[in-house]
């Protein structure tokens, strides 16, 4: 929220860099998804679609005052999401960023890997180990290098 922040106005949005000029972004949304094996897939996908409307998605972040906001929910995974809350004034430079976000792509287009659960849970362990101090960068880097080969093995 605009009003909280120390930094508005000193930042801005830019595009990401790519080897040859500018690259695609990546949002980075959290996939939603029902598991094959849930008990009520029907009120799984109601559930997902009250989420993932776009009134709710800009109020998680902001849009309609501090009452509806969700603690950890920073930005809208959808662009008509974020189209709500930049025109709520909830976003400062909203119009740039979702420009930018138009040309975003998935990391796995296909969908995550098999393998990903596990890789990704071994780089977000092993850092935090290291940035809290009860593990080296090193010993962080390591592991999850090991992670890595251990998957690429399979």
């Amino acid at each position: 929220m605009p009003d909280t922040s120390s930094v508005v106005g000193s930042v801005s949005y830019i595009p990401t860099p790519g080897v040859s000029g500018l690259a695609a972004n990546v949002s980075n949304p959290d996939g939603i998804g029902i598991p094959k094996t849930a008990k009520n897939p029907a009120a799984a996908a109601k559930f997902i679609e009250w989420f993932t409307s776009a009134q709710n998605q800009a109020d998680f972040a902001g849009a309609s005052g501090a009452s509806k906001v969700m603690a950890g929910y920073f930005l809208p995974s959808r662009l008509s999401g974020l189209a709500k809350l930049t025109s709520a004034g909830g976003l400062t430079d909203g119009a740039e960023l979702t420009a930018l976000l138009k040309t975003s792509k998935p990391v796995f287009p296909k969908g995550a890997p098999v393998w990903y659960p596990q890789f990704s849970n071994s780089v977000y362990t092993n850092l935090h180990a290291a940035a809290t101090g009860s593990m080296t960068v090193d010993a962080a880097i390591k592991a999850i290098a090991a992670t890595a080969n251990s998957l690429s093995a399979q």
